[in-house]
């Protein structure tokens, strides 16, 4: 912060009393969410237990088993720091794909329409770790 818009008295964002590891934190948790939410998503539907998904879903159970091992997939590159970026992605895309799938066939009442908020948590999670680990990948 400038001294023009610094707080009297206020103790510089940048200096000894701050602490550059707090982003890195917030990402951790934002991913440990993500991967929790995404991996029991995922196994359920590796397990062969979202028969209504399958049901509903234009693709059957292929489409819910490959949809399970992308989640599964995600869950392992967000826990991995140098892959973390890419799991966020990973996540984001899918949950993209879930909210879609509510709006246009799923919908949000229901047993299935009940798992939307699941996917705008995991959305919102992602968004939290890509935006701090962003520059991994971006230059600058």
């Amino acid at each position: 912060m400038n001294d023009a818009t610094q707080a009297p008295g206020a103790p510089d964002a940048t200096g000894p009393g701050s602490n550059p590891k707090g982003p890195m934190i917030v990402s951790w948790v934002a991913q440990i969410v993500a991967a929790g939410i995404l991996g029991m998503a995922g196994v359920t539907k590796l397990t062969g237990n979202a028969a209504e998904l399958a049901s509903e879903l234009p693709g059957g159970s292929a489409a819910v088993m490959g949809i399970g091992a992308l989640e599964v997939v995600a869950v392992l590159l967000l826990l991995i720091p140098k892959l973390a970026v890419f799991g966020a992605l990973l996540a984001a895309g899918l949950m993209g794909g879930a909210l879609v799938s509510h709006a246009t066939i799923l919908g949000f009442s229901g047993d299935l329409g009940g798992m939307w908020v699941l996917a705008v948590v995991v959305l919102l999670a992602a968004g939290v770790a890509l935006a701090i680990r962003s520059k991994q990948i971006l230059p600058g």
